[in-house]
């Protein structure tokens, strides 16, 4: 095949520095659209509706949830933060995370997380509802705390998620090893060519 008079032929140094380009530009674009796996935190920011109350969720993402590929996983850990007034679910005596689940597409969270908490030495138990993100739009949840001499208190707001893994260990890993295998063989190449 000929080559048009017109353009000059790459030097080994310019077809060297392509493949190196595409070979980081596969192992960046791998790394935006890496799954959600076991172990994973999110931050999620709340705030109360018509309330003052706001605060953060730093939950841990646990196992995935049959059937594969994996959608929904459980949550092993759900702490949470408030900014100014009582907050009984930040430090709960009990709390039940088997009746809610983290969505890996939406980063939302569905389901049901309840408990309880001492309040001026009484016991209340908790309902925490969280309805999904849909859309783009910020996920709802529901708090509703009750106590044997108490009316059950509903509060209701929104939550979305601020802070989610950037960067998985295994594609760090995978991209600093395939630019050394580049240099390396760059190296080699050079070598050869000299001999």
């Amino acid at each position: 095949m000929r080559r048009s008079s017109n353009v000059p032929p790459l030097s080994r140094f310019a077809r060297t520095a392509i493949i190196i380009a595409g070979c980081l530009a596969m192992n960046l674009g791998i790394q935006a659209h890496a799954a959600v796996s076991q172990g994973d935190h999110f931050v999620f920011h709340w705030q109360e509706t018509g309330g003052a109350h706001t605060g953060a969720v730093d939950l841990t993402v646990g196992a995935p949830l049959p059937p594969p590929p994996p959608v929904f996983f459980s949550i092993d850990s759900f702490v949470v933060t408030q900014q100014g007034g009582f907050c009984g679910v930040c430090t709960p005596m009990s709390e039940d995370l088997s009746g809610a689940v983290f969505n890996s597409t939406t980063l939302g969270l569905i389901g049901e997380i309840t408990g309880t908490f001492d309040q001026q030495s009484e016991l209340h138990s908790f309902v925490l509802t969280l309805t999904d993100t849909v859309g783009g739009q910020p996920g709802t949840w529901i708090f509703e705390d009750s106590c044997d001499d108490c009316e059950t208190d509903t509060t209701r707001g929104t939550y979305v998620v601020v802070a989610a893994p950037v960067v998985p260990e295994p594609t760090t890993l995978m991209l600093l090893g395939s630019g050394l295998v580049a240099l390396v063989g760059r190296a080699a190449w050079r070598k050869r060519g000299q001999a």
